[in-house]
């Protein structure tokens, strides 16, 4: 079969394109991407390309400009292109060099989508790159999405060389006479994807010449099970996970219980920033005790009363003076402050209704504090805040997020609670202010 044959059978076989529709081609001059852009083009298909400078290889990324640009003049074909100072975004960010360099060329290819109205972005990973992403998946640790490849399409990214090899690539490239660059880092086996591209991969397909192909039909076929156990999983989450203020709950009792209590837990967690081996550690605590607490780059997870909780993480909040009108809290939470036209109690947890003239100083908000300690509205005598809070069963996410209104003398309202009887309403009250928490 021609090689744009296979390009076109997928293209069709995926519902990837129009006929003659406008598609971006991610060009950096290898012949990954030369092939791509010519195929695409044979194809009839009305082709721009885009290519990054990432300043990090000096002389031979300056060669690759040019090749580019001498490309697209021959072939009469739109160049956009763009330079990134990816080593000081990556230090900035904190984030490897590859991570940034990869988070700059795609944010920058969604940029020219928009600006030249076009779906999609064109990639040129072959069916050798698949095979070493499920490599480095299965090196990571990897649920069945990860066994799964790379997906010939994803939001508005299209991979239409997944159906060909890279033999095919250069040979299609020979019989067109046409040339392409190298970058010399590809042969650098410090990267753990060029170590298996040139050491690993090499020996198992001396065991098994038809490597890539095989894996390719198993991660097919890996797919498949894996549509079949999320439209389970789904079913699970509708019937056991629960929404909370600021994330969600699940039963431990049913996760155990589940057919795939592990790939559950891991569906449910990596939305929160937590690894493979983060939940593999989690899971082995299961069914645990109240209390346990964990934490990711971005997410909190605890369990609480059977059931484990999860929730990005809440910024803390420093002392934050109030006046009157709105203040925006983390978590989706705002603070309304405005006098009141005429003086009553609230019964309503998330409304305090404060006598103003016993407020001492300036009122702020802040996050609760070790040792606060208040004067609950209806109780004797003092009670530490964390305290109270275990008594009303909250969770450690939500002692965590909990907040507290305070004057010069103290705590006055722990927000969303109790006010501090020090402030309450009394019959002598002429002045009062209402402190309202909005949720969105």
């Amino acid at each position: 079969m021609k090689f744009t044959d296979n390009i076109h059978q997928l293209i069709v076989r995926h519902h990837l394109l129009h006929d003659g529709e406008r598609i971006l081609v991610a060009l950096s001059g290898g012949a990954d991407s030369v092939a791509l852009l010519l195929a695409l083009r044979d194809l009839g298909y009305r082709v721009e390309a885009a290519h990054c400078h990432f300043h990090l290889r000096d002389e031979e990324a300056d060669r690759d400009v040019s090749f580019v640009e001498q490309l697209c003049k021959q072939l009469d074909v739109p160049l956009h292109r763009t330079d990134f100072d990816t080593k000081a975004v990556a230090k900035a960010q904190k984030v490897s060099i590859e991570m940034a360099a990869r988070d700059l060329r795609y944010t920058w290819f969604r940029k020219l989508l928009r600006e030249r109205d076009i779906r999609f972005v064109a990639v040129a990973h072959h069916q050798e790159d698949n095979t070493e992403t499920l490599f480095l998946n299965l090196l990571r640790g990897a649920g069945l999405q990860g066994l799964t490849g790379m997906s010939v399409r994803t939001t508005d990214v299209i991979r239409p060389l997944l159906g060909v090899t890279r033999q095919e690539i250069e040979t299609y490239l020979k019989e067109k006479g046409e040339a392409f660059v190298v970058d010399s880092t590809n042969a650098d086996t410090y990267y753990k994807r060029n170590k298996l591209r040139q050491e690993i991969l090499p020996l198992l397909r001396q065991m098994n010449p038809s490597l890539d192909r095989t894996l390719a039909e198993t991660m097919q076929r890996i797919a498949e099970a894996d549509n079949i156990m999320r439209e389970q999983f789904e079913k699970f989450r509708k019937e056991n996970v629960r929404e909370e203020q600021f994330g969600i709950s699940v039963g431990v009792a049913p996760l155990l219980e589940s057919p795939a209590p592990q790939t559950y837990l891991f569906l449910l967690m990596k939305e929160y920033g937590f690894s493979s081996s983060h939940i593999s550690d989690i899971f082995s605590t299961l069914p645990g005790e109240s209390g346990v607490f964990f934490t990711s780059a971005t997410g909190w997870a605890t369990l609480h009363r059977g059931r484990l909780m999860l929730s990005p993480i809440i910024e803390a909040v420093p002392s934050t003076p109030l006046c009157e009108g709105k203040t925006a809290l983390p978590a989706g939470r705002t603070l309304s402050v405005e006098k009141c036209a005429t003086v009553e109690i609230s019964r309503v947890p998330e409304i305090a209704t404060l006598d103003a003239d016993k407020i001492q100083g300036e009122l702020f908000i802040r996050s609760l504090e070790p040792g606060d300690r208040f004067h609950p509205y209806g109780m004797n005598g003092s009670k530490l805040v964390s305290d109270y809070l275990t008594d009303r069963h909250y969770s450690r996410i939500h002692k965590r997020a909990a907040l507290i209104v305070c004057d010069a003398t103290g705590p006055l309202w722990l927000v969303g609670e109790r006010i501090d009887r020090r402030a309450a309403i009394s019959k002598t009250t002429s002045r009062c202010l209402k402190l309202v928490l909005l949720h969105k």
